[in-house]
Formats: C-alpha cells, sequence, structure tokens
C-alpha cells in the first residue's frame, strides 16, 4: 500500500538470518580485529540513548465525516 520493501523479498529471510543483528555482530568483529591489530586501542564507552521516530502515512481527522 505504501511501497515499502517486504521483509519476505529479503535476502535475510530467504538465508534465514531476519531476526539476528547483523550489523551489530559485523561492528563487534571489527572490534576484535582493531583489538588483534592495536593491542592497547580499548573502544569508547557506550551511554545508552534512545531516539525516538514514527511514521505518519496520513495527516488529519482520524474519522469519516461524511454523512452516507
Amino acid at each position: 500500500m505504501h511501497g515499502r520493501f517486504l521483509a519476505a523479498q529479503s535476502v535475510a529471510l530467504r538465508h534465514n538470518f531476519l531476526h539476528r543483528p547483523i550489523v551489530d555482530e559485523y561492528g563487534l568483529a571489527l572490534q576484535q580485529v582493531i583489538e588483534l591489530l592495536l593491542p592497547g586501542w580499548r573502544p569508547p564507552e557506550r551511554k545508552l540513548r534512545v531516539k525516538l521516530s514514527h511514521d505518519v502515512d496520513e495527516v488529519g481527522i482520524p474519522l469519516d465525516l461524511t454523512i452516507h
């Protein structure tokens, strides 16, 4: 309806990793490589951040006020 990409069409679903946080896994793998190459390096401390967003498909009164 809104032209969005369906998860059913994704490589992640076809190869059974749709619910795995692969971006996080790639980040951890990169961290491990950097720690091997630079033994004194430590990643910066992480702090929890929340960034809320929303999706608006229609703007207006959510009622149909027309008389039938």
